[in-house]
Order: C-alpha cells, then structure tokens, then sequence
C-alpha cells in the first residue's frame, strides 16, 4: 500500500449496524454490515452508521495513525418499550408485566393476546383522557370486544392502556375507529402456546390522538418482550424489511440459522433471506418456523410459496406481515383458488390499504371501491400509450390489452388476489 492511502476500520456493538464510507464528494467509497475494514486514500471521509430507523455520523481524517473507529448500540425508535429504545419507559415496562400477571377473563385456552396502546413524549407528561376508548378486539366469531373492557390504563406521565387476556387458538384481529368514523384492521393470529402482542404509540388524526394501528408492531413470544434482544432484532430487521435495506451480517445469518426463541424475527428473517437470495439458510429457517407455529399459519403458509414452490389448497384466514400477503397474491395468479372470497382472508382482500410492514385493511363496508384505483389506472396508461394520437383514447378496451405480467405487477400492487382482480377488470 502507497504512503497515501490507508485502512480506515470500523467496527459497531451492534450486529444490525449497516456502514457507509462517503468520501468528500458524498460518494459511498466503501460499506458493510457491523464492521469493516476499507483500504482507501488518505483524506476526509463521512461515517455513518444506521440501526434501525437512527443514524450516527461521523467526520474522520484518513491517515496511517488512525485507530479504529467505534460505535456502540443505537438507540431508535419502537412502539415497543424495549430496552435501549428511544421510546421506553420503565414504567410502561412495569404496567405491561402487571397486567401479564392479572389478565382480564379468560375468552379460552391454549393462546393469549396482549393488547398495549401508549402515548410518549420527551418530557412523559402526556396524558390521554381514554387510551383504549378507540380500539376492539374481534374475535372468531366475529363479535367485537371494547379494549377499554379488558384494558388496565395508567394515566400518570405518559398514559398507557394494556390489556391481556387468554383465548382459543385461532384468527383474530385489532380494530381501531379514526376520528371520523372509519375504521382499520389488522391481523391477530393465536398461535398454540404462544402470546401474540401488538403494540401502539399514538399518533395524531385532526385534533385527536388515537392509536396508530398501521405501524403498530407485533411480536409472537412466551412473556412479556421488553427486555428482550431478539425483539429489538426483530424491530430492526421489520425497519430493513420496509426499507429495503441490507442487515444480514454474519451474526444475524448465524442467530437466523440456530433456534432463534421470537418466531416474528424468523418470519422478517424469511423475508429478507428471500429478497437477498440466502436460499441456503431460508428452508432452515422454515423449518423452525413450522415447528413453532405449524405449517397452517398464513405468514409460513406465505414464504413457503416462495421456499417450497408449494401451494395449499386454500389459505382461509389473512397473514400480519404485508410481505406475506404479497406472495400469497402472487401465487393467487396459478391457483385461483388459493384465497376463497368467502373466507375471512377473501373478504378482506379487496379493502386492502397502502401501509408499511404490515397487513391492514377497512373492514366491510368501510373500504373505496377499487374500481375507481383501476381506472385510473387504466386511464394513465392509455394516456401514455395513445400520447401521439389526436383522438381520444378508448378506455373501455384498456383492460383487454393488459398482459399478464401487467396484471401480475397491478394485483401485488393493490394487494388484490388474480381472481379478484380479473373480475374487477371484467366489470369495467
């Protein structure tokens, strides 16, 4: 190595950490996954390193004397109060664990469903004159639950509603009422043995605070998961997963491929192996993942389309992970039939909205109709196809002309199983 350049080494306390070297000119010269060693011209160069949805920066000059460049763990932010998460309280920590210990009446066996809706803020002073007025619980059968009867509320500091309770094995799902009237839903699937927590910060809709449902985060887990590591992974790998970022470092290849004990990080960490092309690892992943849900949870039912080239005969109830429901409406275009319109999974299918990581969707009767999506659709890609024309473009004939690749790249994009949208098209 020339006298003018340099290694310039870093290293961060954190498996997760994803490095970037930009040199003067803002040109990423150099990057990797929790360490790294870049030979590279002796100069100024910007660090940054990201865990989560947090960064940290830092400007260094290049020479053979520099030591290695350090970072410890990140702080960022969870709606999850997880230890060494930007939002946790200590006193959240402890309402979720009370609340574990005196669970309102049972509704079954065999699985528990742990509901928390929290407010935060930096100086913990803000209140909420109801934390679990907005939200319900659905259950099976159909029947909505009020959280607030189930929930306990703690309304000193930065108030919280928790709410747990046991119930029978099976598909149920979280509600919540927007200001004006709407409503959102997302999947709640108790799995044998396991508790299925989702929890909220609130947010802002108009002049209220309710909470947000959409980017609330799930974990499936036998207690509560506040001081647990593999739930921060679990947090951090869901921000790559919607971000569309790599964080597969050895470690976390390593942890993927044991008996890691948070299904949640196996079912990301299918995700992201599969995105990344880590074929090798995913089936072994799998495997541990049917082992602790069983091979019929919708999310493992999902990757196992993509691991197995499998498809089951029907999948009757929807997935959490929004990923998942993308590949189920992928292999919906070469069986008709794998997600029947009058199961739960088929009547949610067509009031599906744009959201993150997750699976939401407006219960029935709530939703716009997708038509008026098509259309316009339809219209914008007959404006580009007719540009040149004087005469007004045909839309009528528009859906005819849509090949089959069109149509596979439009139903992922509107979270529309084939058949649901063949029809829809049908009708315009």
């Amino acid at each position: 190595m020339s006298p003018s350049n340099s290694v310039l080494r870093i290293r961060s306390d954190d498996p997760t950490a994803q490095i970037k070297v930009l040199d003067a000119s803002a040109n990423i010269v150099a990057q990797g996954l929790r360490s790294l060693e870049a030979p590279l011209a002796n100069g100024l160069y910007k660090i940054r390193v990201r865990v989560g949805s947090s960064s940290q920066e830092r400007l260094v000059a290049l020479d053979d004397q520099l030591p290695e460049q350090t970072f410890p763990r990140l702080e960022f932010a969870s709606p999850i109060p997880i230890d060494g998460t930007e939002r946790s309280h200590e006193y959240h920590q402890d309402a979720i664990k009370w609340a574990w210990d005196h669970p309102a009446p049972a509704r079954g066996a065999g699985s528990r469903l742990l509901v928390c809706a929290r407010e935060w803020s930096p100086g913990g002073t803000r209140g909420h004159p109801n934390p679990a007025a907005s939200l319900s619980i659905v259950l099976p059968s159909g029947e909505r639950i009020p959280f607030a009867s189930v929930a306990h509320v703690r309304s000193q500091g930065d108030a919280i509603a928790v709410g747990v309770f046991d119930v029978n094995p099976g598909f149920y799902s979280i509600e919540v009422e927007l200001p004006d009237g709407s409503r959102l839903r997302r999947a709640m699937h108790a799995s044998p043995g396991w508790a299925t927590q989702l929890y909220m910060l609130f947010h802002g809709v108009g002049d209220q605070r309710v909470p947000n449902l959409a980017d609330g985060s799930a974990v499936i887990a036998k207690s509560p998961v506040v001081h647990d590591e593999e739930t921060r992974l679990a947090e951090i790998a869901l921000d790559a997963l919607t971000q569309h970022r790599a964080i597969l470092s050895d470690q976390m290849r390593g942890l993927l491929s044991g008996k890691f004990s948070q299904p949640l990080l196996g079912l990301v960490g299918a995700h992201l192996l599969l995105r990344d092309g880590v074929s090798d690892l995913v089936h072994k992943v799998v495997k541990n993942l049917v082992r602790m849900l069983g091979a019929d949870h919708p999310d493992v039912v999902a990757i196992k389309t993509k691991v197995d080239k499998t498809v089951p005969g029907a999948v009757t109830e929807p997935p959490m992970l929004r990923a998942s429901w993308d590949f189920l409406v992928e292999a919906s275009g070469t069986v008709p039939q794998l997600i029947p319109p009058t199961t739960p999974a088929g009547q949610m299918a067509e009031s599906v909205v744009p959201a993150g990581a997750w699976l939401v969707w407006q219960p029935a009767g709530q939703g716009g109709s997708k038509l008026e999506v098509l259309r316009a659709y339809l219209r914008a890609q007959s404006r580009d196809s007719f540009a040149s024309d004087d005469a007004s473009p045909s839309f009528d004939a528009a859906p005819a002309d849509l090949g089959e690749a069109a149509r596979a790249d439009l139903a992922i994009a509107l979270g529309l199983p084939r058949p649901a949208l063949d029809g829809l098209l049908a009708r315009l």
